[in-house]
């Protein structure tokens, strides 16, 4: 009888635990991101980056595998076999503020940590040296010129963390760097995209400059809606305009005297949900749609049919263009802090790699407890939610 007993409770608690999980799926409360088998990568990271080569695969460079602690080795996800193979070793080390841009032929410029620059030859799968740059800068932003010229504009001295105005050209076709135009204000953790009219947008702080590769000169600049510490993503849609979503703000009056992309270890900094959106054509900007929920060091990419993605640490949200709202994806299987990257593939699936763990981003205190996440996850669009 006793048995009989305990039977009868198993099956009572087995029936009531998949009832909840049914109206859990139903309700949307059990959604997670797919996980199509994506192996874990050979070291757990984070501000590496991600770059989706011509071949279809994705090269991931440098970043961190503990607090502070900079790597120079580099995989390739091979998306025909779905593994990890070891793309060598960059000729120095590319820890947290640095860029790698696909250029048009093929290859990818590694730029962040020090002078020296190199290329990762995608014929040859090897590192590189070009052309060295004026001064070692990180956390600087970068833009693809509509003449395949690669524009990179401010950062910071990676030694003296002094924030920088000045900007410089990358000719692929002679591997040489050419002095342009300065800013009028310092520029570091900022973001810079591409307008539809062949300038270049980059946001900042308080305000936001445009650059005309025509004359090598910056227009004046113009007033964000609501002022950030980085953290945050600007993408051009569909429709030419720019959005700058998220980032870290003050909660306080302190804002001159922090900032930069681990913002949100400082203890009165905040998430945001703010968006603002840049007018190319008028050169203003306006309030957006604010995000379901703040985030700050998260990634953007892109669907196929080109809606606008973001991943946070934890969630993930799509910009339906239409509506001019955001619409909720699926959550993440693991939280992953900051410094993940959310990459676009062939097949229109999104591969999420990286981000840490181990540490409370707003307690400075927890830094050393860092550890890069090696698990790696796809999220599809078009498969059926479990």
């Amino acid at each position: 009888m006793f048995n009989r007993i305990i039977s009868l409770k198993k099956l009572l608690t087995r029936t009531l635990a998949m009832s909840i999980a049914l109206l859990l799926m139903a309700c949307g409360g059990g959604d997670k991101v797919i996980d199509t088998g994506a192996p874990d990568i050979a070291l757990g990271r984070w501000f590496h980056s991600a770059t989706l080569l011509n071949n279809g695969n994705v090269l991931i460079v440098g970043g961190e595998s503990k607090f502070r602690t900079s790597t120079k080795t580099a995989e390739v996800f091979n998306t025909t076999s779905a593994a990890w193979e070891s793309a060598g070793d960059t000729l120095v080390k590319r820890g947290e503020g640095h860029t790698a841009t696909l250029l048009d032929n093929g290859n990818v410029l590694i730029v962040g940590g020090s002078e020296e620059v190199e290329i990762y030859n995608a014929s040859t799968g090897t590192f590189e040296a070009t052309g060295s740059m004026e001064k070692a800068r990180s956390w600087h932003a970068i833009t693809k010129l509509s003449d395949g010229k690669v524009l990179v504009a401010g950062g910071q001295d990676p030694g003296s963390r002094k924030a920088k105005n000045t900007a410089e050209v990358y000719d692929p076709g002679t591997g040489e760097w050419t002095k342009t135009g300065d800013m009028q204000e310092d520029h570091t953790t900022d973001d810079m995209v591409l307008l539809d009219d062949g300038r270049a947008l980059i946001a900042g702080k308080k305000f936001s400059e445009v650059y005309d590769p025509d004359t090598g000169e910056w227009s004046s600049p113009s007033q964000v809606m609501k002022q950030r510490l980085g953290g945050y993503t600007l993408n051009k849609i569909s429709d030419g305009t720019v959005l700058l979503a998220g980032g870290g703000v003050v909660k306080g009056a302190r804002a001159e005297k922090v900032g930069g992309a681990l913002a949100s270890h400082d203890a009165f900094l905040v998430k945001t949900m703010k968006v603002d959106v840049y007018n190319p054509n008028a050169d203003t900007w306006a309030n957006a749609t604010s995000l379901l929920g703040g985030m700050e060091n998260h990634d953007s990419t892109y669907l196929s049919d080109g809606a606008l993605v973001l991943v946070s640490d934890d969630g993930a949200e799509k910009y339906d263009e239409s509506q001019g709202l955001w619409v909720a994806l699926p959550e993440l299987l693991i939280a992953r802090n900051f410094g993940h990257t959310a990459t676009l593939l062939a097949n229109g699936k999104i591969l999420i790699v990286g981000g840490n763990a181990g540490a409370n981003p707003f307690d400075p205190s927890t830094n050393n407890l860092m550890v890069g996440i090696a698990r790696v996850e796809m999220y599809d669009p078009n498969a059926p939610v479990d």
